[in-house]
C-alpha cells in the first residue's frame, strides 16, 4: 500500500511539473499560443492512443468532425505559422498512429482472441501503408506539405486493422454507427445555421487567411456551407 501511495505521489508530481512547463512554454513562446497548445495535443493524443485505443478511437471520431474548428480559431491570434498548421493537422494522424501501435502490440501479444488470419492481415496492411507512403513521397517530393498530404492519404488505411479489433461483433458496430451519427449531428446543424445566417466576421477573415481551400467560396456564385470542416 505504501509503495502504491509513493508511486501515485511521484506520478502526480511529474504531471504537475509537466503542466507547469507546458503553461510557461505556451505563455512565453512568442508564437501562436493555440498552435503551441496543439503541438502538445498532438503528442498527448498519440500517447492516449497507446494507452487507451478504444477511448482514443472515439476521440478520433470527434476530431474527424471538429478538428478544422480548432484550426479555424487560430485566426484570433495573428501569428499563425506553417508549423502551427502542421501541429493542428497532425493531431488526428498522431492519434491513429498511437491506436494502431497499441492494437498491433496487442495482436502480437495475443491478449485477445482474434479472427483467423487477422494478425497476417494487419501485417499486410501496415506493409502496404509503408510502401504507399514511400512511393507517394518519391512522387510528390519531401516537402512538409507533401508529407502532410501523404500522411492524410495513407494513415486511415489503419482502420482496416483497428476497427475489426476494437469492434468485433455486429452489436458493437451498431453502437459505433449510432455514436458516429450523434457526433456529426452538431456539425450538420451548424451547416444549416450557416446557410441561413451566413458566415460570422471571424469566419470570413479565416477564409481570407489562406489557411483553408474554402477561399474558393468567395469566387463562387452560390455559397456552400462548410460547417465545421476545412
Amino acid at each position: 500500500m505504501q509503495g502504491q501511495s509513493i508511486s501515485k505521489l511521484i506520478i502526480a508530481a511529474v504531471l504537475i511539473v509537466v503542466a507547469v512547463y507546458v503553461v510557461l512554454d505556451v505563455m512565453t513562446s512568442g508564437g501562436n499560443a493555440l498552435g503551441k497548445i496543439y503541438g502538445y495535443m498532438m503528442f498527448g493524443s498519440a500517447l492516449y492512443g497507446l494507452v487507451s485505443p478504444k477511448g482514443a478511437f472515439v476521440y478520433l471520431l470527434v476530431l474527424t468532425g471538429y478538428l478544422d474548428m480548432l484550426k479555424r480559431i487560430m485566426i484570433f491570434d495573428s501569428r499563425v505559422s506553417l508549423g502551427d498548421l502542421y501541429y493542428v493537422l497532425g493531431i488526428a494522424p498522431a492519434t491513429m498512429a498511437g491506436i494502431l501501435t497499441s492494437v498491433c502490440y496487442a495482436l502480437l501479444q495475443g491478449r485477445q482472441k482474434v479472427a483467423k488470419g487477422q494478425v497476417l492481415e494487419g501485417i499486410l496492411v501496415i506493409t502496404g501503408m509503408a510502401a504507399l507512403m514511400g512511393m507517394s513521397l518519391l512522387a510528390m517530393g519531401r516537402s512538409g506539405r507533401a508529407l502532410g498530404d501523404v500522411v492524410n492519404m495513407v494513415c486511415y488505411l489503419a482502420l482496416l486493422v483497428v476497427v475489426p479489433y476494437l469492434y468485433k461483433t455486429p452489436r458493437d458496430l451498431q453502437k459505433l454507427y449510432r455514436l458516429i451519427v450523434l457526433i456529426f449531428i452538431p456539425s450538420a446543424v451548424y451547416m444549416i445555421y450557416q446557410s441561413i445566417v451566413g458566415l460570422a466576421a471571424w469566419e470570413m477573415d479565416y477564409l481570407k487567411s489562406g489557411l483553408t481551400v474554402e477561399i474558393r467560396q468567395l469566387r463562387e456564385v452560390k455559397f456552400r456551407s462548410f460547417g465545421t470542416f476545412n
